[in-house]
């Protein structure tokens, strides 16, 4: 169904926004997904989702265009309707009228409801340097409500399940200002050898906390490791460059050539370089980090650590469902 699809969607976003699950389940006010397309620009899907629990509101646009992503997300006032500013690139004011309502009950003590209508007033959104935009007027949406909380997902649990594939990675993360940048290239430890490149960027600008992603497919050999030791990456478009990672223990790690990246919304951002840390993993299951974040660097030019995100690794577990 997909409505159950979306509410365990939600569940994992609000467990990497930190909420657990146990607020989630005893959340005496319940929770509200309002949800609004905004159609498309420059190639891109644009959506609204409305996040309500307790006394908090999360209100987000998310931007997807095939292997790239932008979500664009603040906290605003728990009020009637959606009213929420996203510093200079937009605002959001809707009050709901619905047309429509369904009650399900999924298991006991358990209700779903379902309302679609029409969002009254209207949204403006503009990406940075205008690679999106949307000016949306009295758009129709759906609110899905779980007034016991989160329930009715029958083996849904937020959380990572056992006995999951393994794999070789490599990543690497730099930390500068606001904005923490990531790469992540894996290789499955199976028949399909599969290879998969990630980049993500994390940041708050303006009140917002922006998220930007790519997720691409290598050709074998884009991808090779040495054990812990030695590796090098070539990914497809939308990365540039190469790279190349040593350890040689005891020594400082190395980590170092032209890779860079183009995200939604950004400039070229280099994946290399003074102030990223690194690391080889050679047999980690899908949804580790290869890197502690407590880790500290062994200090260089090119140093050594890295993370794999939970929304990424999300991502990757739903691509093997």
């Amino acid at each position: 169904m997909r409505i159950a699809a979306r509410a365990a969607l939600v569940a994992c976003a609000l467990a990497v926004l930190g909420v657990p699950a146990s607020a989630l389940a005893r959340a005496s006010q319940g929770v509200a997904i309002s949800s609004v397309k905004l159609g498309e620009s420059n190639g891109y899907e644009l959506e609204l989702d409305a996040i309500r629990f307790k006394r908090r509101l999360v209100v987000g646009i998310a931007v997807q265009r095939e292997t790239a992503n932008a979500s664009y997300d603040v906290t605003a006032k728990n009020t009637p309707g959606i009213h929420s500013a996203f510093g200079s690139l937009g605002q959001v004011d809707l009050g709901f009228h619905r047309q429509k309502k369904v009650v399900e009950r999924p298991e006991r003590n358990c209700r779903w409801i379902i309302e679609t209508g029409v969002f009254r007033g209207s949204v403006r959104f503009v990406g940075e340097g205008g690679y999106v935009a949307s000016e949306t007027t009295n758009p129709k949406g759906e609110i899905f409500r779980l007034p016991d909380g989160f329930c009715g997902l029958g083996s849904f649990r937020l959380g990572f399940p056992p006995g999951l594939p393994r794999e070789t990675a490599l990543a690497a993360r730099m930390k500068t200002g606001t904005r923490e940048v990531t790469f992540r290239a894996s290789r499955e430890r199976s028949a399909r050898r599969t290879i998969q490149f990630n980049a993500e960027t994390k940041e708050r600008v303006e009140g917002m906390r922006i998220d930007r992603s790519v997720r691409v497919p290598g050709e074998q050999g884009a991808f090779t490791a040495t054990g812990a030791s030695r590796a090098a990456v070539s990914p497809p478009a939308p990365f540039s460059g190469y790279a190349r990672f040593r350890d040689p223990q005891p020594g400082p790690v190395i980590w170092e050539g032209p890779l860079a990246v183009t995200l939604p919304g950004l400039p070229a951002l280099p994946l290399t370089g003074e102030g990223f840390t690194a690391r080889l993993c050679p047999s980690l299951s899908i949804l580790e980090s290869c890197l502690p974040r407590r880790e500290g660097p062994r200090l260089r030019s090119h140093y050594g650590s890295g993370s794999h995100s939970q929304p990424l690794a999300l991502a990757r577990l739903s691509s093997l469902r």
